[in-house]
C-alpha cells in the first residue's frame, strides 16, 4: 500500500475538519432554530393566556357591575299580570311596561310610577273606583305607593315614628347624615349609637335610602 505523503495527509485532515465544522454549524443552526420556535410558541401561549385572563377579568368586572336581578309580583289593571323579572334600581313604571302596560280601567291617580321597586314586592294596580285593602296584604309597598321612610330626607318626627327610635336617636341620625352627606345603604344606620343589629331588624323593612 502506497504510503501517504505529508501533503496528502494534511489535505485529508483539513477535509475531515471541514466536514466536522459544517456538521457542528448545522447542528447549532438547527438547535437555535428549535429554541427560537419554542420561544415563539411560549410567547404566543403566554399572550393567549394573558388575553384569556384579561377577557375573564373584563367579564367578571362586567358581571360585578351589572345590576342584580329581582322578581316582583304585579297584578290588577295591567295587561299581563304575574311575576316579572326586573333589575335593582327599576321603578314601578318599568314593572308596568314589563307587564304589557296599563289597561283602560287603571286608576293612575293612585299609582306612584316613579317609585323604586324591591325584590319580592307585590305591586297592585287598582282600577277606577276600586278600593284596595292594604291591611290584608303582607307587603306594605303596594299600589306603587311607597310607605318606607327615607332616612336621608325624613324629618325628626318621621324618624321617631319608626319602631324603637326615640328623640335622642333621631337627633343622632340627623347629625350623622349631615356630617356624612347621607346614608349610602340602610345598613349604615347601625353606625348610629343606640341602633344595633336587633333594632335594625325591627326597622329595616320600614326604611330606605333613595
Amino acid at each position: 500500500m502506497k504510503k501517504l505523503e505529508k501533503k496528502e495527509i494534511i489535505i485529508i485532515i483539513v477535509f475531515i475538519i471541514s466536514i466536522v465544522f459544517l456538521n457542528v454549524n448545522e447542528f447549532r443552526y438547527k438547535t437555535n432554530q428549535k429554541i427560537s420556535i419554542e420561544e415563539e410558541v411560549k410567547e404566543v401561549d403566554s399572550r393567549d393566556q394573558e388575553g384569556d385572563k384579561e377577557n375573564k377579568d373584563k367579564q367578571e368586572e362586567k358581571e360585578k357591575n351589572e345590576p342584580k336581578k329581582i322578581k316582583v309580583d304585579i297584578c290588577g289593571a295591567v295587561k299581563n299580570p304575574g311575576v316579572i323579572i326586573l333589575k335593582e334600581g327599576d321603578r314601578v313604571i318599568d314593572a308596568i311596561n314589563k307587564a304589557g302596560g296599563l289597561t283602560d280601567r287603571a286608576d293612575i291617580l293612585k299609582i306612584n310610577r316613579s317609585k323604586y321597586v324591591y325584590d319580592s314586592e307585590k305591586i297592585i294596580i287598582p282600577e277606577i273606583g276600586q278600593e284596595i285593602d292594604v291591611e290584608g296584604i303582607d307587603d306594605s309597598d303596594t299600589i306603587g305607593i311607597d310607605k318606607k321612610i327615607n332616612i336621608n330626607t325624613a324629618s325628626k318626627e318621621e324618624l321617631e315614628s319608626l319602631d324603637g327610635i326615640g328623640e335622642s336617636i333621631s337627633e343622632r341620625i340627623l347629625k350623622y347624615r349631615q356630617k356624612n352627606n347621607g346614608f349610602k345603604s340602610i345598613e349604615e344606620i347601625m353606625n348610629i349609637s343606640g341602633i344595633g343589629q336587633s333594632k335594625f331588624e325591627q326597622i329595616k323593612d320600614s326604611i330606605k335610602v333613595k
